[in-house]
């Protein structure tokens, strides 16, 4: 469990400091638009590509499928995903190296998901050592890769590359044996068995693929609105801010296997007593988050990402509460698939999402940067309470039978 935790961690704080780095090694903040737009429209379909069966395998009451379906199952995914990111990039009319970036990063979106696979099979067998210490090699790797690469051609499409080819790297010398350790992981065509993988997962990806593309689309926006530039800035800001949700991962991750548990054995009290720690630990965590960015906000992006930033820290708390609300309403509906409800969820996102499209281009060009805050916080706002009372009911329903 220390080294799940140490990797995750380890991996996410170094794909910050790539975020970092091309801010504190370019003159302007136009490479970081170039990477933070590829990271978030590849975001949608890195979901896509996983197809969130990491929470389904887990979950497994017994085991339905074996690892070599679920790897051949990985390989479609990852081939479809991948085709819907160039066709999706497409319809936008970005330069050459815009898709460039988008090209290479959802290859980087790739090499994740097959790893999500593995470390999955790893926690089903109670083994997250192997996994936490692939983690955090590619995450050290990757950033080396960037940073050698980025400071001697100033190329940020040569950059995004040497992360793909050390992540790879990792992935071939590091995490493929060891899975191994636990059973045959050669992917396997099995049709019947994978259609209904399709089938039962599909809503699940659905709504996790709807719930991304909010932030997806909230900052292309924010290109498309105000320019590329004004793009960097934004997501520089931003990205200190998944720390906030890490954290409440964090908080939550480790109690999964035993809610699940709880729930089975219609154990209603330590359920509910579970439940309400992490809610309590998640209002904590975001008012603890939110003293911070108020207080030492502008001084710590000053400090780590130079003067020019602080007209923009007043982007900070806004973001902090967004972030909090959509890992609350990210925790519920992992709380939902426990429980095999997906519909209600699936609708909250889907119109958080048609919000979000609605609104973002008009609310981004009255209000500037600071608009795409606004949204996201509607959005979550409403998924999050949607979600809520969908959880409420159906745990009610559970427990009274």
């Amino acid at each position: 469990m220390l080294w799940n935790s140490v990797g995750s961690f380890g991996n996410l704080l170094c794909q910050w400091l790539v975020t970092l780095l091309v801010v504190r090694l370019s003159s302007t903040y136009e490479p970081a638009g170039y990477l933070n737009l590829a990271i978030s429209v590849t975001a949608i379909f890195g979901t896509a590509a996983t197809f969130n069966l990491r929470t389904y395998i887990i979950s497994e009451d017994r085991s339905e499928y074996s690892s070599s379906v679920y790897s051949g199952f990985r390989v479609f995914t990852c081939l479809a995903a991948t085709l819907l990111c160039f066709v999706y990039a497409l319809q936008f009319g970005y330069d050459v190296t815009q898709l460039s970036c988008v090209a290479l990063y959802m290859m980087f979106r790739i090499v994740d998901a097959i790893t999500d696979l593995i470390y999955a099979f790893e926690q089903k067998e109670s083994c997250m050592e192997p996994g936490g210490k692939g983690m955090l090699l590619r995450g050290v790797v990757s950033l080396l890769s960037f940073a050698l690469t980025f400071v001697t051609t100033q190329n940020i499409v040569a950059g995004i590359a040497a992360m793909c080819v050390a992540s790879l790297a990792v992935l071939l010398f590091f995490d493929v044996p060891r899975v191994r350790e636990f059973g045959s992981f050669a992917p396997a065509l099995d049709l019947p068995k994978q259609a209904e993988l399709l089938k039962s997962g599909g809503i699940i990806t659905a709504t996790s693929f709807l719930s991304d593309w909010v932030v997806t689309y909230s900052r292309q926006a924010i290109t498309m609105v105000l320019g590329n530039e004004l793009m960097g800035a934004y997501a520089t800001v931003a990205a200190p801010v998944v720390i906030v949700q890490v954290g409440i991962s964090y908080v939550f991750n480790p109690l999964l296997p035993r809610l699940h548990q709880s729930y089975q054995n219609n154990n209603k009290e330590l359920y509910y007593k579970d439940v309400a720690r992490v809610f309590l630990a998640i209002v904590v965590f975001t008012a603890a988050s939110l003293l911070g960015a108020v207080v030492l906000g502008q001084p710590a992006l000053s400090l780590l990402y130079g003067a020019s930033i602080s007209s923009y820290c007043y982007l900070l708390p806004t973001l902090v509460l967004a972030t909090a609300l959509n890992a609350l309403q990210w925790f519920l509906r992992i709380l939902l698939v426990m429980q095999r409800e997906m519909v209600a969820q699936f609708f909250a996102c889907a119109a958080a999402l048609a919000i979000c499209f609605a609104v973002s281009p008009t609310v981004i060009s009255h209000f500037g940067v600071i608009g795409a805050n606004y949204v996201l916080l509607g959005c979550y706002s409403l998924s999050t309470f949607v979600t809520l009372v969908a959880f409420v009911a159906k745990s009610r329903r559970h427990f009274r039978n």
